[in-house]
């Protein structure tokens, strides 16, 4: 088992470590639940190939093993993706190694189950992993499950998404790297 990889039940989240079109469908399925105006095309090649590739870049997966939950045979071989999200490290001469999280989803149909805190439980093993500081990342005021998740994980809001900034800007802190 990787030092990423959280198990619960029939749930695993894992780091995606290589392309492949099983995974860029069931995470391009997953966007649209984002943001109605994302494609559910499955993920460009080249963007899940760079992510997948780069050792300051992270890309995580919650996969099923229900096989009820299967729909073709790729699920029933490899699972169902029914979460993600995109981890990236910034470094600068000022603030150090830091992070940015991206694209954090939960297929609405398996919400309410803890896999919005597998992800962040791996998304704090990959800081940790890294020698990050601290963590930044966005959502919307529409979105108060999420903001729950974030704030009882132990993010803290930045903004409050007035004065013309889009979003609630959160970060959470890793005292034990800085």
């Amino acid at each position: 088992m990787s030092v990423l990889e959280v198990v619960r039940d029939n749930i695993v989240v894992q780091e995606l470590t290589e392309y492949s079109e099983w995974a860029a469908k069931g995470i391009g399925e997953l966007m649209p639940h984002l943001d109605p105006s994302f494609s559910s095309e499955p993920t460009a090649r080249d963007l899940l190939g760079d992510i997948t590739s780069s050792p300051s870049h992270a890309q995580l997966i919650a996969i099923s093993r229900e096989l009820a939950l299967a729909r073709d045979p790729d699920e029933q071989r490899s699972g169902r993706i029914i979460g993600a999200t995109t981890l990236s490290m910034v470094m600068g001469a000022g603030f150090g190694r830091r992070g940015e999280m991206e694209d954090v989803i939960v297929d609405p149909a398996a919400r309410g189950r803890g896999i919005g805190g597998m992800l962040l439980e791996a998304t704090d093993r990959w800081c940790e992993s890294k020698g990050l500081s601290f963590l930044m990342f966005v959502t919307e005021a529409h979105r108060p499950g999420a903001i729950r998740m974030y704030e009882k994980w132990g993010a803290e809001r930045v903004t409050d998404g007035t004065n013309n900034v889009e979003g609630i800007l959160y970060r959470k802190d890793y005292p034990q790297v800085a």
